[in-house]
């Protein structure tokens, strides 16, 4: 496994063959993460992580990128 800890930058997966452009950055350390091959992390944040951790994160997942390829600017309209 590969250590995911605070200011890792990785491509976001969900599976085999699953990486598209989605990144994210771990916030702290994640032991769940670094385990699959499509975890693998690409860089680090070297500075600028209060930065990142002020941007608002009231939407958490959201929206739903599923649901955005299904249903397109409907499912926008209706849930935004």
């Amino acid at each position: 496994p590969i250590p995911f800890g605070p200011g890792i930058i990785s491509f976001a997966g969900s599976g085999k063959n699953s990486r598209t452009s989605h990144l994210f950055v771990s916030y702290g350390s994640a032991k769940s993460l670094g385990t699959m091959p499509w975890e693998t992390p690409l860089g680090v944040v070297t500075s600028g992580m209060k930065t990142l951790k002020s941007l608002n994160g009231e939407y958490g997942d959201k929206p739903s990128q599923g649901e955005i390829r299904d249903q397109g600017r409907p499912y926008v309209k209706k849930e935004f």
